[in-house]
């Protein structure tokens, strides 16, 4: 039987017709930052990339990200 394929991050990201932004970390392994700009221009968003930061951005990096967020 036949595995469906699955939509692409950017896919999921387009129906929503809503300003969007994506924010990565510098050494995230797991959406590397290239990787994820990739995703935001396909799909029509922001993309802000944190200094030092892992794919847990939030945890760190907090201040940066609540900077760019409220700089959005």
């Amino acid at each position: 039987e036949r595995v469906p394929a699955t939509r692409s991050f950017a896919d999921s990201l387009k129906v929503f017709s809503v300003r969007k932004l994506l924010i990565g970390g510098s050494a995230d392994l797991m959406f590397p930052p290239k990787a994820l700009r990739s995703d935001a221009i396909e799909a029509n968003a922001d993309f802000k990339e944190i200094s030092g930061a892992s794919h847990f951005v939030m945890f760190d990096q907090p201040e940066a990200a609540v900077r760019e967020i409220e700089s959005w």
